[in-house]
């Protein structure tokens, strides 16, 4: 019998975007895992306790990197171009690559670290709008002293931040008047316990 046809190669420059596109994923998982990990550690959560999936926690390093303001965008674009260029015309040299590599990753973790801690800190005061009002009406009065954003059989005041519903679970805090000071009660309502929701969204100017 003859021999089956090869399959063509797919040319440098595919292989070069195919190799640049997962290093930017791998990039960007990592920075969205430390920048969620700073984040939410900020208001005393484990990351690791929480169900977050993997395409959330890409999608949110990049998004993080291009939303911020900072020299993180610009740090972005400078990566993705350096990394297709060593993928590209330092292939041989293994070694340039792995510690290019490694250099990358420590930059952006760092990073994430950096612009997590930074967004906590400005979304746990009152001023911040990244994060929506709650209200919360419930079953029955919970057994430690509740936020005046929960009442019961009634929707409360929205006077509460919305940090997080995952697992059944919203987390939500009272914001403090100065973003340099104070501290954040964390509270945790069930789903089991809630009668009705109430989330406001704030409008960018």
């Amino acid at each position: 019998m003859p021999d089956a046809p090869k399959q063509p190669e797919p040319s440098g420059a595919l292989k070069a975007i195919g190799e640049g596109s997962a290093a930017l994923i791998a990039f960007g998982f990592v920075c969205g895992w430390s920048y969620l990990t700073s984040y939410y550690q900020t208001f005393g959560l484990n990351t690791l306790k929480l169900d977050i999936s993997v395409p959330v926690v890409a999608t949110t390093g990049l998004y993080a990197m291009v939303a911020d303001e900072s020299w993180l965008a610009g740090g972005l674009a400078l990566v993705v171009v350096a990394g297709l260029i060593l993928i590209e015309f330092v292939r041989p040299r293994r070694g340039i690559l792995s510690i290019s590599a490694f250099v990358v990753l420590m930059a952006s973790m760092t990073a994430g670290f950096s612009a997590g801690h930074a967004a906590a800190n400005e979304d746990k005061g009152a001023r911040s709008i990244r994060l929506p009002n709650v209200s919360f009406a419930v079953s029955a009065k919970p057994e430690e002293a509740p936020p005046d954003c929960v009442d019961v059989k009634t929707y409360g005041s929205m006077d509460c931040k919305l940090l997080l519903h995952t697992d059944a679970i919203y987390y939500f805090f009272e914001p403090v008047p100065d973003t340099n000071g104070g501290n954040i009660n964390l509270y945790a309502l069930s789903e089991s316990q809630i009668l009705g929701v109430h989330v406001q969204h704030a409008l960018r100017q």
